[in-house]
């Protein structure tokens, strides 16, 4: 199974994908620091089980967003 992350700010949007769900949680963790290294997390949204991951975060005024889905992998 392959996931796709997206973080989304005012300015712009970073994303990708990748097998190793762990992996993309460091990923994320690194690019927040790197890019909003005062960044608090404000919201948990649909924790509901095979739902989408989505966080909201603040950054001084701004809103960040980060999200998690899982890709059809249609080779299989």
């Amino acid at each position: 199974m392959t996931y796709k992350y997206t973080i989304e700010g005012k300015n712009g949007k970073v994303g990708g994908s990748n097998s190793d769900y762990n992996w993309i949680l460091t990923e994320r963790d690194a690019i927040m620091k790197a890019i909003f290294p005062n960044f608090v997390l404000s919201e948990k949204l649909n924790d509901l089980v095979n739902s989408p991951d989505y966080l909201v975060y603040e950054y001084g005024e701004e809103k960040v967003y980060f999200k998690i889905e899982k890709e059809d992998d249609k080779n299989q």
